[in-house]
């Protein structure tokens, strides 16, 4: 019997008997009349009724049963209206609410009476819940309504999804590394429409997914019929595969066994799966993700409204998407609304959701990378759930694929050089391993398994000659000035070079670079040092300049015997490998810091390719043997003046010369250039204009010679506390010229 046609009739009814008695001029009281039907309500106090009150909480709910319709009503705001039913661990339920007149939305409360979902859309809309229990127990739902005074009467039904069937045939026992292919004489079971099922197509090239342990170790295999183009994994740890040749899903249980499949409505893109099994999918033509339950049938859409390039589910049944044209992370709750966002100072690619719903991020070179010093062109850039930037993984290599674990860890799939990467939360490496084929896209189960999408494609090769020289135990052994081409293959590999002869007293002078010409440095391709050890291991020296700088070490010798030098990449490197050339030498003689600019710039450090008079008294004051400052400035700086000397212009106070033993030498130019530019006087002038001080002497026994020290406002040379000073060929207070 349908309910609404007999209300409307009942009612009416009601007011017309009311208008018979009125007009006979009497008063009447109209007692509630029980409705004919068991399912109908009844008028008690104003509100309707049914048998299933009382059942506003847990301890009233009224048990239903499967596939049987439950009619009832919200009275008003205030009334809750509770069911319960049993579930198994694994089994899939599906709760609908129809038939409604006004808003009214329904709750799902596990075992424990703790809320796990809802639906709440807007207005008089049906509301559905799709979900698969991860407990034995009894469920409850609850129906309840929104700001309203009438009656809403409702239709409620609970059922149970339909256990899937393998379309493999016989089904194969999995062991570690089985390939699971499906029999292509299986008739296709038929499914609902419009998703038609998948009929194997032998013209379909196989593709391969690897599960792969934290360690690297492989754990299971499965092959596809069909291009796979991503990956997920839902939370019993069944495996959803979308096939790029057809736009069609796939979906396999743990052991790799094939459970069903459907096709997509349109051009299908990433894909991922929420906290109670529903499978949603990027629809590229039209701005929107379709969601699907575990079996392909279509439930909703969420209308973007812009580009989306990834999409990962949380557990708490958010979205988020990475919005490329906006530079954006975008939330959605569990109805598809949009739910809050952060920018991420870049075009975001993948996304993957770690444990507390922290986000993960491949973002282009972008502002974040800008404030690395490493300049890397890609980041793995890792959120709060509230977007607060937590961690930074920078990477030489593009990354193709990303998956947060259940730990909190995040695993970096790179296609460019054969490799994935584990990492902390932190950002830190935990682990690294090649693979025979390349990684793309990727997804971890419950048990931290990385399944991971495998495409075809040789690993890059590494020429380098001198391997194995991984550790100091492996050191290949290099003479002095004999250069050494060789290559960084990938994030941890590590060359170490034994120096051997080495004499206590040597300086020791250490080049990293790309460019043949190493005293001229040209710098490299990716970010590097280089650290040198004493023969007995211990750390003695290191270079780490920023980004692709060439690396540069001098080192006083305090022992004799064998040191060993390391190159390393701090990074994971590009495709091709990173070349590089080493090149060391030994000199009993320290050599010298040398100006080589008349500018007052102070970058950090005194080099073959800039090197200011304020950078070498600071080099001067901190190096471990070498106090000779000379001169070697070229007549193309801005600084040279037509008469035959260079002019050094102080905008303010130099370093005072704190180190022992310094000699600052301005004779030294005319050796430089050649013969005597400046008869008349010194080749060198320095020049203070505003400034207090010129040379402002603190060590013991330094000496000051071939200067010209003009225009400073009270001292040209101020020695302070200092013992021993000798000034001499220089001019305090004249111009090279003797003015």
């Amino acid at each position: 019997m349908n309910l609404r046609p007999f209300r409307i009739t009942f009612f009416m009814a009601v007011l017309l008997l009311a208008a018979l008695w009125l007009a006979a001029g009497q008063i009447a009281v109209i007692e509630p009349v029980q409705a004919a039907t068991a399912k109908g309500p009844s008028l008690q106090g104003g509100c309707p009724t049914d048998e299933h009150e009382p059942n506003n909480w847990f301890d009233q709910a009224t048990p239903i049963q499967f596939n049987v319709e439950i009619y009832g009503n919200i009275c008003n705001s205030d009334d809750s209206d509770y069911f319960s039913f049993p579930l198994s661990a694994g089994q899939q339920v599906i709760i609908d609410l129809y038939g409604l007149e006004m808003n009214s939305n329904i709750d799902l409360y596990g075992p424990a009476q703790t809320l796990i979902t809802g639906s709440a859309n807007p207005g008089a809309a049906d509301e559905q819940i799709v979900y698969t229990a991860q407990e034995t127990g009894t469920y409850y739902v609850a129906v309840w309504g929104t700001e309203h005074e009438l009656p809403n009467f409702y239709t409620l039904k609970v059922r149970l999804a339909a256990t899937p069937t393998p379309t493999i045939t016989p089904t194969p026992t999995f062991t570690p590394t089985p390939t699971f292919t499906p029999t292509p004489s299986v008739t296709p079971t038929p499914t609902f429409t419009p998703t038609p099922t998948f009929t194997p197509t032998p013209a379909l090239p196989p593709g391969t997914i690897l599960r792969f342990g934290p360690d690297g170790t492989i754990l299971g295999t499965i092959t596809t019929t069909g291009t796979p183009g991503d990956v997920a994994v839902d939370f019993l740890g069944d495996i959803f595969v979308k096939i790029n040749q057809n736009n069609r899903i796939v979906h396999y249980n743990a052991l790799g066994e094939e459970m069903g499949s459907w096709d997509v409505d349109g051009e299908a893109g990433e894909i991922t799966v929420g906290p109670n099994g529903e499978v949603y999918v990027k629809i590229r033509q039209n701005h929107r993700i379709a969601v699907f339950d575990a079996e392909g049938r279509w439930l909703r859409e969420i209308d973007t409204g812009v580009e989306v390039n990834d999409i990962a589910a949380a557990s708490d049944g958010s979205l988020f998407a990475s919005i490329g044209p906006e530079q954006r992370i975008v939330r959605y709750d569990a109805g598809g609304q949009i739910a809050g966002g952060w920018d991420t100072s870049g075009a975001p690619d993948r996304v993957a959701i770690t444990a507390d719903n922290w986000v993960a991020v491949k973002v282009a070179q972008n502002g974040l990378a800008a404030q690395s010093r490493t300049q890397s062109p890609w980041l793995v850039a890792i959120y709060t759930s509230s977007g607060d930037l937590a961690a930074q993984i920078p990477l030489n290599v593009e990354p193709t694929g990303l998956a947060g674990s259940p730990d909190g860890s995040v695993f970096v799939t790179l296609k460019g050089n054969h490799r994935i990467l584990h990492y902390e939360i932190n950002g830190q490496l935990l682990t690294a391993w090649s693979t025979e084929m390349a990684p793309a896209g990727a997804d971890t189960d419950r048990e931290a398994g990385l399944w991971t999408i495998m495409e075809e494609g040789a690993a890059p090769e590494c020429p380098d000659s001198y391997e194995p020289n991984d550790a100091l135990d492996q050191a290949w052994p290099v003479e002095p000035d004999q250069p050494v081409d060789s290559y960084i293959c990938y994030e941890q590999d590590n060359d170490f070079f034994a120096l051997p002869n080495v004499q206590a007293g040597d300086v020791l002078s250490l080049t990293l670079d790309s460019a043949p010409d190493l005293m001229r440095a040209q710098g490299l391709s990716a970010d590097m040092s280089l650290t040198l050890y004493d023969p007995s291991g211990e750390e003695v020296a290191f270079s780490d300049e920023p980004g692709t700088s060439a690396e540069f070490i001098q080192y006083h010798a305090q022992t004799s015997g064998i040191y060993t030098a390391w190159v390393a990449a701090k990074l994971p490197v590009a495709v091709p490998p990173i070349p590089y050339r080493f090149r060391w030498g030994a000199s009993p003689t320290p050599p010298a810091w040398v100006v080589n600019t008349t500018d007052d710039k102070n970058d950090g450090a005194c080099t073959v390719q800039h090197c200011s008079l304020r950078e070498a008294i600071d080099a001067a004051n901190n190096g471990l043997f070498t106090r000779r400052i000379e001169f070697n400035i070229p007549a193309s700086d801005p600084g040279h003046n037509p008469n035959g000397y260079w002019i050094i212009e102080v905008a303010s106070p130099l370093p005072a010369l704190t180190a022992a033993g310094v000699r600052i030498d301005g004779s030294t130019q005319a050796a430089f250039i050649g013969g005597d530019p400046n008869p008349m006087g010194p080749e060198i002038e320095i020049h203070g204009r505003g400034v207090d001080t010129g040379l402002h002497v603190k060590g013991n026994d330094v000496v000051v010679q071939g200067l010209s020290v003009t225009g400073f406002d009270q001292y040209g040379l101020l020695l302070e506390g200092a013992t021993g000073v000798t000034v001499t060929q220089s001019f305090v207070g004249l111009d090279p010229r003797g003015n």
